[in-house]
């Protein structure tokens, strides 16, 4: 079903503030945000700041010690009061902060797409995989290494924002993407007037996430070093399979692509390396 004329009118940079705006009226949605946004913007996390978090929290916290304990032996017999014993006992910050990262990710996931388990956790998934894609290869372009892997954790939160504030507009989106070579932003801005990606430039604005993520989502600096970068590291991550749960035929990466982005047949197997590491954990994390 395509969206009506007075929906488009608004104009695709007006749909998207609508959509964020929209959140403010959503009290849980508005706080996992709020985290996320907090946790992107300082990243890595520091311990206090993670104990912050998960000590206003309970059931956060226990489903983080739940998560964790699969990582350990007799973890039971641990007294993890902190989190800071937990990183202690696990010895592995970046496991910690990713495991943490991806629970906060899957919070927002699930609070628009509710009992579609499987969308949730393919989401989270992908914006993992592209947090690890970004870091690997943003620095190499002078960009900084934190905010790489906090443009990779929220490249996809804006789906669930969009998803939410259109209804059965988005649902529209959805019928045109499984088994289709499509990019789904191609068709949100067909069907719905705009996209995830302008719904993300809104929310890095209205959460106020660091200057440099700002500009780099904004659609009039599409043609930037940054933004080629971001893109493309989206399209390769969409292109190792990780569709979001759309079941979208992934886009081609060119060779050119791989060698603008500094990759050698080596560094890219190291990448997968990598990547395969991110994925186990998330499966051991989530219990897939």
């Amino acid at each position: 079903m395509a969206a009506s004329a007075s929906w488009l009118d608004y104009g695709p940079e007006s749909i998207s503030y609508q959509a964020v705006t929209a959140v403010k009226s959503r009290w849980t949605l508005d706080q996992y945000l709020s985290r996320l946004a907090g946790i992107v913007s300082h990243y890595p996390p520091s311990e206090a700041i993670m104990d912050r978090f998960i000590g206003s929290d309970q059931q956060f916290r226990d489903r983080m010690n739940s998560a964790l304990k699969e990582f350990l032996v007799d973890f039971d017999k641990l007294r993890c009061r902190q989190i800071t014993d937990t990183i202690r006992f696990v010895n592995d910050q970046k496991l910690v902060q990713d495991t943490f990262v991806s629970l906060l990710l899957e919070q927002i996931f699930v609070e628009v797409f509710g009992g579609f388990g499987y969308m949730s956790y393919e989401l989270t998934k992908f914006s993992m995989v592209m947090a690890e894609v970004m870091q690997t290869v943003g620095p190499k372009f002078g960009m900084e290494a934190g905010s790489c892997y906090g443009l990779g954790v929220i490249s996809a939160v804006g789906i669930p924002i969009l998803a939410s504030f259109s209804g059965n507009r988005y649902s529209a989106c959805l019928t045109h993407l499984v088994g289709h070579p499509v990019l789904l932003e191609d068709i949100e801005q067909s069907v719905v007037g705009t996209s995830n990606i302008e719904v993300l430039h809104q929310i890095s604005k209205m959460y106020t996430l660091p200057e440099d993520m700002i500009l780099l989502l904004d659609s009039s600096r599409i043609k930037s070093q940054e933004r080629r970068i971001f893109d493309l590291c989206h399209r390769l991550t969409l292109s190792l399979g990780y569709d979001r749960g759309f079941g979208t035929i992934p886009p081609l990466m060119r060779e050119k692509d791989y060698e603008y982005l500094g990759f050698t047949a080596e560094t890219l197997e190291e990448l997968l390396v990598r990547i395969g590491d991110v994925v186990a954990n998330l499966q051991i994390t989530f219990k897939k």
